[in-house]
């Protein structure tokens, strides 16, 4: 598998086991400031548990990328399918299981494109993966 890239909001990383998790799990987690640049990634796991109607609007954002959602709640479970999530990881998950999980979904994603776009294939590429974990994209 090749090099995984995760992105993270600099306002939640000390406040989620999720983050340590993901660092222990050995991805590389790069801090970003806004929005604009999740166009460089290919998967993205979004932890907004408490922020249903405004989860629609990030995702028209970021069209056509398949998303993990990471949460505990139950209701976010079955909003879930409705959202266009690929799957669900849980935010206390252990770092194997998240690499494990991850790792299905870059490979899912690159063989099953949503929205019916075809990607060309080209050999192991580098993945990077967007980690929302706070409301600040909708304030």
């Amino acid at each position: 598998m090749s090099k995984t890239t995760l992105g993270l909001y600099p306002e939640s990383v000390s406040a989620t086991p999720l983050y340590r998790n993901l660092l222990l799990a050995g991805y590389d987690v790069c801090l970003l400031n806004n929005l604009k640049d999740a166009k460089d990634f290919d998967l993205i796991i979004v932890c907004l548990d408490f922020l249903f109607g405004d989860l629609g609007e990030l995702f028209l954002a970021i069209r056509n990328k398949p998303v993990l959602l990471a949460t505990e709640e139950e209701e976010a479970v079955e909003y879930a399918a409705e959202w266009g999530v690929m799957g669900i990881v849980g935010q206390h998950w252990s770092p194997k299981d998240l690499r494990l999980v991850i790792d299905f979904f870059v490979v899912k994603s690159r063989y099953y494109p949503r929205r019916e776009v075809a990607l060309p294939e080209s050999g192991p590429t580098p993945v990077t993966i967007l980690l929302v974990e706070d409301d600040l994209l909708t304030a």
